[in-house]
């Protein structure tokens, strides 16, 4: 088995609790079914994403290698969501 990545506790929590804060936004019960292509909508979150990098790069947030390889990664899972 794999260790656990680093920050995933925390970060399953927020994510979790996103999630239930946009259910009931909506009204819609935690069970309810996803409406839309969940992978579409991914592709638009990267595009979000690849624009906020571009933010904390212009902040000087972050440097050139950090953007780049997160644009990379970003890139491919583009890729594989397009194939989905």
């Amino acid at each position: 088995a794999e260790a656990p990545l680093a920050g995933a506790e925390t970060f399953d929590e927020r994510r979790i609790a996103k999630w239930r804060r946009g259910r009931l936004e909506r009204g819609l019960s935690p069970d309810a079914p996803f409406q839309g292509d969940p992978a579409q909508e991914a592709r638009e979150e990267l595009i979000d994403l690849a624009n906020y990098l571009d933010q904390l790069y212009a902040q000087r947030r972050i440097g050139d290698e950090e953007r780049y390889r997160a644009h990379a990664m970003l890139i491919e899972w583009d890729g594989w969501l397009a194939r989905a």
